[in-house]
Order: structure tokens, then C-alpha cells, then sequence
């Protein structure tokens, strides 16, 4: 063979190599992007909760029930002026409360991997 002949099969198990290593970075960089953009959706997820809990508590300390809005409810289980009952607010914020851990628990999770990454060398 000669030195032609040898350099091409080199030359291209090295251009193959290159492309494999620009194809991680570009899987790497996905999957950061899918992770900011998570995070962003997981933190309005948290405002909106958050924002709801305090109108719930704020409903529950000042007296102010909203009507129910399942007729079905209303003729089962709640009193004739169609008012929900401090009982349904008080689980609808256990609930609400229940939401922004699990949001929280997946944040943290996420701020986790992004430390890594940042550990990562590039």
C-alpha cells in the first residue's frame, strides 16, 4: 500500500470521530435546553400554585366561599344556597400544597443536573 492508501482510512475513522463528538455536544446541548425550558414551565407551574394557595387561605380566613361548580355536588353534599363548604377549600390547599412540594422536589432534581453539567469539563 502506499502512503495515499494508508492516510485515507485514518482520515476517515478521524472525520468519523469528529462527527461523533459534534453530534454529543449537540445531544448535550438538547437536553440542556429541554431542561431550562422544564424549569421555566415547572416555576410558572409554582407561581400559579402558589398564587391560588394564597387566594384559597385568603378565602377561608375572611369568609368569602365560592360557589360550587358541579351541580352534582350542590345537590349531594353541599347546602342549598350552592355555597362550598370552608371543608372543600380547606382540601382543595392540602391538595395545592401537595402540587408546589412535587414541583419543588422536581426543581431541586433539576438545579441538581444543571450542577453537574456545570461540573462537567467541556
Amino acid at each position: 500500500m502506499t502512503q495515499k492508501e494508508d492516510a485515507e482510512p485514518e482520515k476517515a475513522k478521524e472525520e468519523e470521530a469528529k462527527n461523533t463528538a459534534e453530534e454529543k455536544k449537540l445531544e448535550e446541548e438538547q437536553i440542556i435546553n429541554q431542561r431550562k425550558l422544564q424549569k421555566r414551565r415547572l416555576e410558572s407551574d409554582l407561581r400559579g400554585n402558589n398564587r391560588e394557595l394564597e387566594y384559597k387561605q385568603f378565602q377561608l380566613t375572611n369568609g368569602i366561599l365560592e360557589k360550587s361548580e358541579t351541580s352534582i355536588l350542590i345537590a349531594r353534599s353541599f347546602p342549598k344556597d350552592d355555597v362550598k363548604p370552608s371543608f372543600m377549600i380547606e382540601n382543595e390547599i392540602d391538595v395545592l400544597k401537595v402540587k408546589s412540594e412535587e414541583i419543588n422536589e422536581q426543581l431541586k432534581g433539576i438545579e441538581e443536573m444543571e450542577r453537574e453539567d456545570a461540573a462537567k469539563p467541556s
